[in-house]
């Protein structure tokens, strides 16, 4: 069975960054094949009658890079299939999953069973950098590399540096990118919201400015010792995070 579209007046994005065009297009099999007056003629040969496309969207896939998927094969709430699913139809074509789930993603075993599932989305697997995200012990970092992950990760807060020192003495990541989020959470001390006067006036427990700033820094201070790492940031939630990103020597990339 295939499906074939030809839709008139299209809104186009064709990069970041570009202007939204209308257009016709022509999709076959899932395909875009034709645009304009040649997709026009090709839909005439094929017996494709045009659709009014209204508010349609034709733009690159969205890209996830690091989701958490706590129960991969058994999630009530979501597993893989599920996700797939519905990333599929939300217009995602790349997902990047975090290693926390009810397994947690420091094994071979566990990267292996992920990556056998077939999908159009591409599937990326961060590997745990410590055993457990417990931040206590490294795990097999070049196993896990080699095996299909696409760098080292862990939990939602920084683990101690002198773990994340010996791991990069190890160096056994290569190129492979290492991904932190600088949160520490003892200086966070269970705040909900980032301390501010809004948050004093709803009466949620306030989460300080340190609780971000002192992990950022000494991540960003063990880089310039280290600087062939490929460090990658993620979740800064704070103006004086960015700030502090923006004037480091390292320049890492980050998420904000």
């Amino acid at each position: 069975m295939t499906s074939s579209y030809l839709f008139e007046n299209i809104q186009i994005l064709e990069n970041a960054g570009s202007s939204l065009k209308r257009e016709t297009v022509l999709i076959k099999n899932g395909v875009l094949k034709a645009f304009g007056h040649k997709a026009l003629q090709n839909a005439e040969l094929l017996g494709i009658k045009p659709q009014k496309a209204k508010n349609m969207l034709i733009a690159p896939c969205l890209v996830d890079p690091h989701s958490f998927l706590e129960s991969p094969f058994n999630g009530k709430e979501e597993n893989i299939y599920s996700l797939i699913e519905k990333a599929t139809f939300s217009g995602y074509g790349q997902l990047g999953i975090l290693p926390r789930s009810d397994s947690w993603r420091d094994q071979i075993e566990s990267i292996i069973a992920l990556k056998t599932i077939k999908s159009d989305v591409l599937i990326h697997l961060w590997g745990g950098f410590s055993l457990g995200g417990e931040g206590v012990a490294l795990s097999k970092h070049s196993e896990l590399l080699q095996n299909g992950a696409i760098g080292l990760s862990d939990d939602d807060f920084m683990p101690p540096i002198e773990l994340l020192k010996k791991g990069f003495s190890l160096g056994e990541m290569k190129n492979y990118p290492v991904l932190f989020a600088p949160r520490d959470k003892t200086l966070q001390a269970g705040g909900m919201s980032r301390e501010s006067v809004h948050t004093l006036r709803a009466g949620w427990p306030p989460d300080p400015v340190e609780s971000e700033i002192i992990p950022l820094i000494q991540l960003l201070e063990l880089h310039k010792q280290y600087p062939e790492i490929a460090i990658r940031l993620m979740n800064i939630s704070t103006a004086d995070g960015v700030s502090i990103l923006k004037n480091a020597s390292s320049n890492p990339m980050a998420t904000i």
